[in-house]
């Protein structure tokens, strides 16, 4: 009987969901492009970024990527301790996140052409799925600010699940979409 060995060190960069600080010391954003939730974390919108904790004499102590999507519970030039929490994301998902605040509008999303509706086995829920299509079709998400004019467009790729709905009103950092994340 063979045995195939899975995984190696790709598959454990989503193992651990979330950041725990190795040392007390200060949050330090590098190069992070931000949305502020109404709790007061920041929820990350892209992905080259990182977080450092800086020691009291300026020293770097240590530095972590971070993945669009993840939540800081921390502010910039916060204090962190030691074994404390403060970076979170789902490990499953890629989300897809609005900056800007207004109404949701559908692009080329149509049932049957470049979605459908599935039923998620895990909570029985209904989602709209983006498919394959050969039309010449982009499926997008537009914000639309107070006057109806356009704020923000996002394309949404095949195989991402629609979270929200046409004519929804959002905030800025809200989850439209979400696509599953290559193990």
């Amino acid at each position: 009987m063979r045995t195939f060995h899975i995984g190696g060190t790709a598959s454990q960069v989503f193992k651990q969901p979330q950041i725990k600080a190795k040392y007390d010391g200060v949050a330090r954003y590098n190069d992070l492009r931000l949305v502020e939730l109404e709790d007061g974390s920041n929820i990350v919108l892209n992905k080259n970024g990182s977080i450092s904790v800086i020691a009291e004499d300026g020293r770097e102590l240590e530095t972590h990527n971070v993945v669009i999507g993840s939540v800081i519970s921390v502010a910039n030039g916060g204090r962190v301790k030691k074994g404390e929490t403060f970076v979170q994301w789902d490990p499953y998902n890629v989300p897809i996140l609005s900056e800007k605040a207004g109404r949701v509008q559908f692009l080329d999303i149509i049932e049957g052409v470049t979605m459908k509706q599935e039923v998620d086995e895990t909570t029985g829920q209904e989602a709209k799925v983006i498919i394959e299509h050969k039309e010449d079709l982009h499926p997008q998400i537009i914000i639309t600010d107070d006057k109806g004019e356009p704020a923000a467009n996002y394309p949404i790729p095949s195989g991402a699940h629609i979270v929200v709905n046409e004519g929804d009103k959002i905030v800025a950092g809200t989850l439209m979409a979400k696509t599953p994340r290559k193990t």
